[in-house]
């Protein structure tokens, strides 16, 4: 997918952040920082963070992020003549820039007069930036890769903490929809833990 297409595409989700002139006085803006983990990857992300209010307890949120990932992708090399006479198990590290545009319906429940629990859920598109570049366990042999999806798409389940109006702390896993890639047969399913400011 050309670059020029991967641009209109996220022109098109982030008219989110100008979702209905009558809310504005509703609209808030943000940024937003968050650590990327599970047990076969790590990485980062900031972002900006657009949310409208439509009641007391009901939230539309939309990000944009840019991630720097590695996933920790293992697999076998056999070394003898016959079917299990001798392998072992290394891990292939893919490591690449994203963007990434979740948009979410939070519903919040107030707990007292300065702090909000909410639960939210969505859907979640990844717009890889860069082609993955594959690195070996522990040898400096690197090599990109065009076996990567020009999409990912994934369903975002989170909890979070909002505190003054202003300060969040959020938990979200988001379960993959889609395959990163032809050859590499797997989701990308992710943790992260976040930091929000609200203006």
């Amino acid at each position: 997918m050309s670059i020029i297409a991967k641009v209109i595409t996220v022109v098109v989700l982030m008219a989110v952040f100008s979702f209905s002139q009558e809310q504005e006085s509703k609209m808030r803006f943000g940024g937003r920082a968050a650590y990327l983990f599970l047990d076969d990857m790590d990485g980062f992300a900031v972002g900006a963070v657009a949310s409208i209010r439509f009641t007391r307890f009901l939230n539309f949120n939309s990000e944009l992020n840019f991630v720097r990932r590695t996933l920790h992708i293992p697999f076998m090399i056999s070394c003898g003549n016959y079917p299990g006479s001798c392998f072992f198990i290394m891990k292939n590290d893919l490591s690449e820039f994203a963007l990434s545009v979740p948009a979410q319906i939070q519903f919040a429940i107030p707990l007292g007069s300065v702090i909000a629990f909410w639960v939210e859920s969505g859907i979640k598109l990844d717009i890889p930036l860069t082609k993955g570049t594959f690195q070996l366990e522990d040898s400096n042999l690197k090599e990109d890769t065009d076996d990567r999806a020009a999409f990912d798409f994934g369903l975002p389940l989170g909890v979070g903490l909002l505190i003054y109006k202003h300060f969040a702390l959020g938990f979200r896993f988001t379960v993959g929809l889609t395959s990163i890639g032809e050859e590499v047969k797997r989701s990308l399913n992710q943790g992260e833990g976040s930091l929000m400011y609200l203006f």
